[in-house]
């Protein structure tokens, strides 16, 4: 057994130096002592910290379950964690986590059917109403968690139809990156309403994003409506001081401009809903039967200031499409995009048909004059302290950059 348990270890060991050689993703060795468990700090008694990915696997089933919503209390990174690397499990292999919804090999599952979302709000098959969802801080620690996967088919949206890290968000989400995350989602239900983003699928009115960069991408087949974004789905809440760098690949399968409403950064802003200082560089391309896509957010009924996307979107058209595409956005119902700029010749239109609606919402600019210093002016007005600056490191190829980068 102790001969078995050493091959593993080397394995995983010349897996890691081949990922993290293949990927630049480099971690450090987790030391946690009590895995599963969220350490408590003894400075501040409400203050839990993650320690390895068994912990955030904890930390998600406590809230899904409602054992815990962490109301009032602060979960915070110890240190980043990397999915596929062995470095960040106490013991990669371990099989004992069934009773967190892993039947097999944790790290094996994590990077095949992927991470069980934080949180879960819908109803039972008696239709009882269930919202166990994260209504604490998440201090993210100016931390990363690298390759975050979730593949998941949705047949019953009514159970749960929100897909992202956290279903719900009914706290304070800050200081966090996610890099090179991958959710691959089928939404087979037509009749409910369904969301889908990297960090929340839903912050909710009483949400607050601050300080979190979200990349990688989203791939999803959609048979109904619902919302899509790179950061979250559907905003009633807070985003400030963020960014997005996703790709989506989006089909929609239904012959309605309400098939997906996805953006780059949200796919629609509530009217209590705001979003301020943020960015997308992510590309969108959308095909099928219909839907509604910007690079930024597509549908705003709230309050979106001081923002930027660099992206491109393409759309495949059919001859019977119901396609309503955009730059920034697509819909200001409360005119409420303020101060926002979108690269020039941003959308390209593939295929036979022609777009429902084509609305170019966002000042045109230009690469030159995008990295320039007008610009950062222009982002800053009204901010009482600068929230943007140039990009002196080059880590955002020239571009301007939030002020915490």
């Amino acid at each position: 057994n102790e001969a078995v348990k050493n091959d593993i270890s080397s394995i995983g060991e010349l897996e890691d130096i081949l990922h993290e050689t293949q990927t630049g993703i480099k971690v450090d060795k987790v030391t946690d002592t009590k895995p599963g468990e969220l350490e408590v700090d003894e400075a501040e008694e409400k203050t839990y910290t993650i320690n390895s990915i068994e912990d955030l696997v904890f930390f998600a089933h406590n809230v899904t379950s409602g054992t815990d919503n962490y109301e009032g209390k602060t979960v915070k990174l110890g240190l980043s964690l990397d999915f596929a690397s062995t470095k960040s499990y106490v013991d990669a292999s371990r099989t004992d986590y069934g009773k967190y919804g892993y039947n097999g090999e944790l790290k094996k599952l994590l990077n095949e059917s992927g991470f069980i979302p934080i949180g879960t709000q819908g109803r039972t098959t008696s239709d009882e109403m269930i919202e166990n969802t994260f209504k604490g801080t998440f201090d993210g620690n100016k931390k990363a968690i690298y390759n975050l996967r979730i593949n998941k088919t949705v047949q019953d949206a009514k159970t749960n139809g929100n897909i992202g890290m956290f279903t719900v968000n009914n706290g304070t989400i800050k200081d966090l990156n996610i890099e090179n995350a991958n959710l691959n989602i089928e939404l087979e239900d037509s009749d409910k309403w369904k969301c889908v983003g990297i960090l929340a699928a839903v912050n909710s009115i009483r949400g607050k994003i601050d300080k979190c960069g979200i990349s990688g991408k989203i791939i999803c087949t959609a048979y109904g409506r619902g919302d899509a974004g790179g950061i979250v789905g559907a905003n009633p809440g807070n985003i400030f001081n963020s960014y997005s760098d996703v790709d989506i690949v989006m089909c929609g399968r239904r012959k309605l401009e309400e098939t997906m409403v996805v953006g780059g950064i949200v796919g629609s802003c509530n009217p209590d809903g705001t979003i301020k200082n943020v960015y997308s560089k992510g590309s969108i391309y959308y095909s099928g039967d219909g839907g509604c896509a910007s690079l930024g957010v597509a549908n705003n009924g709230g309050k979106t200031a001081n923002a930027y996307t660099i992206g491109k979107i393409k759309v495949e058209l059919n001859e019977n499409n119901c396609f309503k595409i955009g730059t920034f956005g697509v819909y200001d119902d409360q005119n409420g995009l303020k101060n926002h700029y979108c690269l020039t010749n941003s959308i390209e239109i593939t295929g036979d048909g022609s777009p429902k609606e084509l609305r170019k919402m966002g000042i045109e600019k230009t690469e030159e004059q995008m990295k320039s210093k007008e610009m950062i002016d222009l982002l800053n007005t009204d901010e009482e302290e600068p929230a943007w600056k140039l990009d002196t490191n080059n880590i955002n190829n020239g571009y301007p950059i939030l002020s915490w980068q």
